[in-house]
């Protein structure tokens, strides 16, 4: 009968054997079982052994282009519109409809680290007496930079070096951002000689970058 040796000491050669159906021997399987299977499968579920993506942070270049584009609607009807632009040919096309606003904008770097956190922007357009802004289309350009390199300098692994790889990375690769507000605030309520104000602070927040480990 096939017997499991349990236990030996190397001195007086004592050792103790059981039977591969015993109780011993199920306790011995039992306890390596709950030695080894445990952590593997918290590993496994955590992602610690078999990573399938990473992520990093990274503070991205942002700088305003002083472009902008602004239609307010002051009614109903189609024409009841006013618009200005920093491009000369839309306003040529706006005749009656162009209003110039006062623009001033500001861009902050708050940690001094090189990069713009944020945009100090306000807007005015001057209004007439009886007219008012119903709602409002602005357009707003930045240069927005992320440094994600298509080449991973930490991969073991030869084909993420290869330049038929490293293209087709970096043709399907796809960085976009988007800036949004969920409670933004418009105030009623202006005197008749009072223009209509757009004051806005937009944050350039810290990205987090997904990207896909290498898989062989």
């Amino acid at each position: 009968m096939a017997q499991l040796e349990l236990f030996s000491h190397p001195g007086p050669g004592v050792r103790y054997r059981a039977g591969l159906c015993s109780t011993a021997a199920l306790g011995l399987l039992l306890l390596w079982a709950l030695t080894y299977l445990p952590p593997l499968l918290v590993a496994y579920r955590s992602q610690g052994l078999w990573l399938k993506q990473s992520t990093y942070m990274e503070q991205p270049t942002v700088q305003f282009q002083y472009e902008v584009l602004l239609v307010a609607m002051t009614g109903a009807d189609p024409g009841s519109f006013l618009a200005w632009s920093t491009f000369p040919a839309f306003n040529h096309l706006q005749e009656d409809q162009l209003r110039v606003p006062l623009i001033s904008t500001r861009e902050e770097d708050k940690n001094h680290d090189g990069k713009m956190d944020q945009l100090h922007f306000k807007l005015e357009l001057p209004l007439q007496s009886t007219e008012q802004v119903l709602a409002v289309q602005l357009i707003l350009t930045f240069s927005y930079q992320l440094h994600v390199s298509v080449i991973n300098g930490t991969s073991p692994f030869a084909s993420d070096y290869d330049l038929t790889n490293i293209i087709a990375a970096y043709q399907d690769r796809n960085v976009t951002t988007v800036l949004s507000d969920s409670n933004p605030v418009w105030l009623v309520g202006r005197a008749a000689d009072a223009p209509f104000v757009i004051n806005a602070t937009i944050r350039y927040p810290v990205e987090v970058i997904l990207y896909p480990l290498a898989v062989v």
